[in-house]
């Protein structure tokens, strides 16, 4: 099996090797626009370091606002330089600490939008659930629950029926589609996240949750949760449980954690003390540096530090003036 790595580089834009990354393929912007840029391609501009003033370490705006449109020339200086003496160095663009895995090229492989995955990622983990929900939910996202339809593709089963019906048991059939489930959906108010057909992969449903009502959406993670329990129940002990007994069990999930997160989560702090008012002097042989910034203008940036000793003399001070946004 053959997979090509992307030759992506870290993009923090710190230190002076930076001119080996690619303008074009490889310096991501952000905003509403996307990620790319959308300015017309210059000949002579190759490298991220052909923007950047060698002897200051700061963008040459004026040859950035030659080149290249409105929305680009914002992005660009958006992105922070640093004056460090760092090297680049290669990263894997698909894993979060840049480090390759044999997982995130197979995911790859599948044709995975790794943005949707992504967000996917993020919308399970902040779900207001118990972790063993959230990490049920990963699995469905994964595809890696193991419904009859996997473990006949992995020759671990000659057959994929549902045991509920006679349909083909995919992940998203046995917690949304199954005629046995739909009825609970609908009992606990939450047909809005069951339209799994429709977004064509789990990690495009869980996507589609995050415009849905937490309350809705927590009653449903639960739910799911108890599904697949009551579907290993019916596999493995041939045992049927209640519509009713189900539902009072999501509810008793759901107070249960909300009694969990005011436990944990709702500590009274105790009150921090206001930053005095007047400047105090630091101890005996600590210097004390004061610092802030200022926006004059949109598109300046005024920055300003002074030091100060235990007498409260001047040791050093200094003033910067930057274009940036």
């Amino acid at each position: 099996m053959e997979f090509e790595v992307p030759n992506k580089r870290r993009n923090d834009m710190e230190g002076r090797d930076g001119v080996n990354i690619n303008i074009w393929n490889d310096l991501w912007v952000a905003d509403e626009e996307g990620r790319f840029i959308l300015s017309d391609m210059v000949d002579e501009l190759n490298h991220v370091g052909d923007l950047v003033d060698p002897m200051s370490k700061e963008w040459n705006v004026d040859l950035i606002e030659e080149k290249f449109n409105e929305r680009d020339v914002r992005c660009i200086l958006a992105i922070p330089l640093s004056c460090r003496e760092q090297c680049d160095e290669i990263t894997w663009a698909y894993s979060n600490d840049g480090e390759y895995s044999v997982k995130t090229s197979y995911m790859l492989g599948k044709g995975c939008n790794f943005d949707t995955f992504h967000q996917a990622f993020i919308e399970i983990w902040s779900m207001e659930v118990s972790p063993k929900v959230r990490h049920f939910l990963w699995r469905l996202c994964t595809e890696t629950l193991p419904v009859k339809d996997l473990l006949k593709k992995r020759h671990l089963r000659d057959e994929a029926v549902c045991p509920w019906c006679q349909e083909v048991e995919t992940t998203g059939h046995a917690i949304f589609g199954c005629v046995r489930v739909k009825e609970l959906w609908e009992a606990v108010e939450c047909m809005s996240m069951i339209n799994w057909e429709e977004a064509g992969t789990m990690c495009d449903l869980v996507d589609k949750w995050k415009v849905i009502d937490a309350k809705t959406k927590q009653r449903g993670d639960f739910l799911a949760w108890c599904i697949w329990g009551e579907r290993n129940m019916k596999v493995f002990e041939n045992k049927l449980t209640p519509n009713v007994v189900l539902i009072e069990r999501v509810s008793r999930h759901v107070d249960d954690y909300g009694k969990y997160a005011a436990r944990i989560y709702n500590v009274v702090m105790p009150r921090t003390q206001p930053s005095p008012k007047t400047w105090k002097a630091p101890p005996d042989g600590v210097l004390k540096i004061n610092a802030d910034a200022s926006l004059v203008q949109e598109g300046r940036v005024g920055l300003g530090v002074v030091a100060r000793d235990s007498g409260g003399h001047v040791v050093f001070a200094a003033t910067k003036r930057v274009k940036a946004i």
